[in-house]
């Protein structure tokens, strides 16, 4: 018993990890049970944007790479739309011929 206290002290008095966000975890399973799967919640979205930072990163030369990551993103959303320019350009051809 004497040990599990000092354990307990130390882990309180030492611990830099927090505690407070795993005692959260205990309620999930609770909140879920009652009031079911979160709908329309994905991490997709994030971790794409996640991806395309870390490869735009990995392009730059590390060197003032905040401005040559928004650089490298706008040039890929710019090749993106007209990809997509291109492709509706050839449905709309495509239907005039019909």
């Amino acid at each position: 018993m004497q040990i599990e206290l000092e354990i307990a002290q130390h882990l309180v008095d030492k611990s830099d990890f927090n505690f407070v966000q795993m005692h959260y975890l205990n309620h999930f399973s609770d909140h879920i049970r009652q009031l079911g799967n979160l709908l329309n919640v994905s991490s997709e979205f994030q971790e794409k944007v996640m991806m395309d930072l870390k490869q735009a990163y990995r392009q730059s030369n590390h060197h003032e790479a905040a401005f040559q990551i928004r650089r490298t993103k706008a040039r890929n959303e710019v090749f993106q739309f007209s990809e997509l320019n291109a492709m509706l350009q050839n449905i709309i051809a495509t239907m005039l011929c019909l």
